[in-house]
């Protein structure tokens, strides 16, 4: 049980790359689920994509100390995760049709385009969605931390 808690202890002091991490494999798994489908609502493998950037990018912006470079966390999660899950994606396609195509570079540029559309597309927009919703709670959080300071200077007086 403790090296479960040193991983997620690790993962939090490192959260731009285990969100980066998280984004590849939420993304993969969502993948491997649905049956190796490359189904999307616009794009194909845009649900997997999102998946993994949505969770991926809430982890890395929920555990970081500094409030200064959250847009800048949360574009660099959901753009270096989602280029990571197309790489994995198309890797694993590749590997199930090798035998039966053979192996041809024009293929792969095409599915890995595929994937890399979708995900240069949905990372940056959940980067900078989550992003918002984190700095509104910070700044909320920091109005009633100034509200309660400011009560408790009354009530000394």
């Amino acid at each position: 049980m403790s090296s479960i808690r040193n991983l997620y202890q690790s993962a939090r002091n490192h959260n731009v790359i285990a969100g980066i991490l998280i984004n590849d494999v939420i993304s993969f798994v969502a993948f491997l689920s649905l049956g190796f489908l490359i189904i999307g609502i616009v794009w194909p493998g845009d649900i997997q994509i999102f998946l993994g950037a949505f969770f991926g990018t809430r982890f890395a912006l929920r555990n970081e100390v500094s409030q200064n470079h959250l847009l800048r966390i949360g574009l660099l999660v959901g753009i270096v995760g989602g280029i990571l899950s197309a790489l994995s994606m198309t890797a694993f396609m590749i590997s199930l049709f090798i035998f039966s195509i053979g192996l041809q570079n024009g293929y792969f540029l095409m599915l890995f385009a595929s994937f890399l559309i979708a995900a240069l597309i949905i990372g940056p927009i959940i980067g900078i969605i989550l992003y918002l919703h984190y700095n509104h709670k910070r700044k909320q959080q920091k109005a009633s931390l100034l509200d309660d300071e400011f009560f408790e200077d009354l009530k000394d007086k």
